[in-house]
């Protein structure tokens, strides 16, 4: 369990870089293929 909270603030830190270059549906789409591996 504790892995996979490091694996998703990754993914939240990940976001905001991914907000500021405003690819929001590649940010989006990528959170559903990392939450479908688990």
């Amino acid at each position: 369990m504790k892995k996979l909270k490091s694996k998703f603030e990754n993914l939240v830190k990940f976001g905001f870089k991914f907000e500021r270059s405003n690819d929001k549906a590649k940010y989006r789409e990528m959170i559903f293929r990392v939450l479908k591996q688990n």
